[in-house]
Parts: structure tokens; C-alpha cells; sequence
């Protein structure tokens, strides 16, 4: 009964032509309950169906209906962006409510956005990404959500502060990827957060960790956890472990070979 209620008053207040354009999504929606590829892989309701400008950024509908903005107009980055908000949902729970959450290499927020609703009110997240479409993104999410406690600072990490880097854009599923270069100046954890505690340190910089690491002992002093997806896991743990971490959870990233999303907790 409400959906015959709700056409008649978007045929009064906006006309045929958008009830029919209505009509058409239910009836998608009701399809994809019953079709068979759908039921008996999940991932496949994270498909992006639309795909449309907004402002220099685009904005991502996926089957189910969930809405997410990347810097390209690329159906395999809006799939790889549900997936893997999917993924890392189980290192969420790592993050306690009231908590100071550092991420480096923050891309679209897959990560950032979920994570500030988990801090609530009191907690904060600082999300560091290199790209600046990637920042305005995370910006546009942060909003799509209602995510007021982030704090976006567009900015490349590394081992020192003034190391030469330049972002390489290569249209590839894990966006930018940091080389040598000349175009950007970078800082390091310790420089940006030397007077805060902070609880979680998450990184996924495309093999660019350990440097950050490196570049973060101070502020390592206070971490209770630390999260990164990288190539260069086994290099990681075994510095992380040096430094009193022991890692707590591990899978492999099923869209880039050799790389892992590895959780690692201060040992008590």
C-alpha cells in the first residue's frame, strides 16, 4: 500500500517521468533479490551500478544501494572500495570508543569513515592522504555520512621531514603509489602528532610503511595498535614486534598478490 502512496506523490510533486525512472530501480531491486549470482556470492550486491560526476570527484552507487565517491570514473576502484570497507570491518573492533585514530594512506576513506563512527563523539581521526582528489573524497564521504570528527590533512609520510616524493598516478586499483620524485615534501608521524596521544595507527601506502614506521617512534611510545595492508608484511612484523607489538590477526588481500591486512596489539 505505501508504494502506491509513495508513486502518487512523486507523480504530483515531480511528474511521470521521474515515477517511471522510480518504478524501473524497484523493480531492479526486487530482481536482484532472486537472482541466483547475487544470493550466492554477497560481494556481487557491492557491484557499482552508477557512476556519475561531482564536482572533481565521482560519486559510486553500488547494487545495494550504498553510495561512495572516488577520484575516477572506474567501475573496478568503486568495486574495490565496498570490498574492501567489507574487509576491514573486522579490524574495527581494535578501536575503542574515544580514541585518537591516525591513518596513513587514508585513499577514498574506506577505512576513515567507518572508523570515526566507531570513536564517536569524544574520538577523533586524523586521515593522511598524499592524493588530493583522494582527500576530496574522503572530505565528500566524511559528509555522505555524517562524520564530523574527521580530520583530513593532505599531506605525503615518510621516514623524514623534506624527502622528496612525487605521487604517480597509474590508474591502478590501489590509486597513487609513492616514488622518488620532485613534487612533494614530506613529513613524518612524529613531526605532525608530536604533542597528542594516539591510540591506532592504520597504513596502507603501497610498500611505503616501514618508512612511515620509522618516522613514528615517539609517537609509537603511545599506540596501543597499529593496522596496515602492505606487501612488505613480513619486514613489518618483525619491526613492529622490535618496538613490543604482536600481531593478532592476518589475511591475505584478495586483489593484489603478496599483500596482507595484518592487525598487531601491544603485548600487555
Amino acid at each position: 500500500m505505501w508504494q502506491i502512496k509513495r508513486a502518487y506523490e512523486i507523480l504530483k510533486t515531480q511528474g511521470l517521468k521521474v515515477l517511471m525512472l522510480s518504478a524501473w530501480r524497484y523493480i531492479l531491486r526486487i530482481m536482484n533479490r532472486f537472482n541466483p549470482m547475487i544470493r550466492f556470492n554477497p560481494e556481487m550486491r557491492l557491484k557499482p551500478v552508477r557512476i556519475e560526476r561531482d564536482g572533481a570527484v565521482f560519486k559510486v552507487t553500488a547494487r545495494n544501494g550504498k553510495k561512495w565517491f572516488i577520484p575516477t570514473k572506474d567501475e573496478n576502484f568503486g568495486f574495490w572500495a565496498f570490498i574492501f570497507m567489507k574487509k576491514v570491518e573486522r579490524y574495527l573492533d581494535a578501536i575503542k570508543d574515544g580514541d585518537t585514530v591516525v591513518e596513513v594512506g587514508a585513499c577514498t576513506g574506506e577505512y576513515t569513515v567507518p572508523a570515526a563512527k566507531k570513536v564517536g563523539n569524544f574520538g577523533r581521526i586524523f586521515a593522511c592522504e598524499a592524493d588530493s582528489l583522494g582527500c576530496e573524497c574522503i572530505r565528500k564521504n566524511a559528509k555522505l555520512y555524517k562524520r564530523n570528527n574527521i580530520q583530513v590533512i593532505n599531506q605525503a609520510v615518510s621516514d623524514r621531514i623534506g624527502r622528496k616524493m612525487a605521487l604517480d598516478i597509474r590508474g591502478n586499483l590501489s590509486g597513487g603509489i609513492l616514488v622518488e620524485g620532485n613534487t612533494m615534501q614530506t613529513t613524518t608521524i612524529d613531526s605532525l602528532f608530536s604533542d597528542m596521544k594516539i591510540d591506532v595507527l592504520k597504513m596502507t601506502t603501497n610498500g611505503h610503511e616501514p618508512e612511515i614506521v620509522a618516522g613514528a617512534k615517539k609517537t609509537l611510545e603511545s599506540v596501543r595498535c597499529v593496522v596496515f595492508q602492505s606487501a612488505r608484511h613480513k619486514e613489518l612484523i618483525k619491526i613492529l614486534e622490535y618496538k613490543g607489538f604482536k600481531v593478532t590477526r592476518a589475511i591475505d588481500d584478495s586483489w593484489a598478490e603478496n599483500v596482507r591486512i595484518v592487525l598487531l596489539e601491544r603485548k600487555c
